[in-house]
């Protein structure tokens, strides 16, 4: 049983910490070392802090001015090297169709006039307003 059981006497538990040893392991210490580095946390930092602050700021501003471009090596980028493929496949007539003011979603179509809204006005069926409000 341990020394700091419920049951121990105090005396008991107190010679056992004050030894520098934990009971059941010999060697360990009782708390963990601090290991001081010598900074300082005090208000004198603030004024380090604040020059930090600004000069970082001051960097920040300095990259943003006109010319900065001129001071890099290199000239301007003129082009992509690579080009993403779109996985998508594309149809064209739907988009020529959607243009020209005709929605044809769920077997039903419903024309309005070029550049027309066909959000404001009734749906010929209900399965096409379902598709046309869940437009993708």
């Amino acid at each position: 049983m341990s020394p700091l059981g419920p049951f121990a006497k105090a005396a008991q538990a107190a010679d056992a910490l004050t030894g520098g040893v934990i009971p059941g392991l010999p060697g360990a210490p009782v708390r963990t070392p601090l290991h001081r580095t010598g900074a300082s946390t005090g208000p004198e930092l603030w004024p380090a802090i604040f020059g930090r602050l600004l000069t970082r700021q001051m960097w920040v501003e300095l990259y943003g001015l006109p010319g900065y471009d001129l001071t890099l090596k290199g000239g301007r980028a003129t082009g992509v090297a690579a080009t993403p493929r779109d996985f998508r496949p594309i149809e064209g007539g739907h988009g020529r169709a959607v243009a020209g003011g005709r929605f044809v979603l769920a077997g039903t179509a419903l024309d309005v006039e070029p550049g027309g809204d066909p959000w404001n006005r009734p749906s010929p069926s209900r399965a096409f307003a379902v598709e046309l409000h869940a437009f993708t």
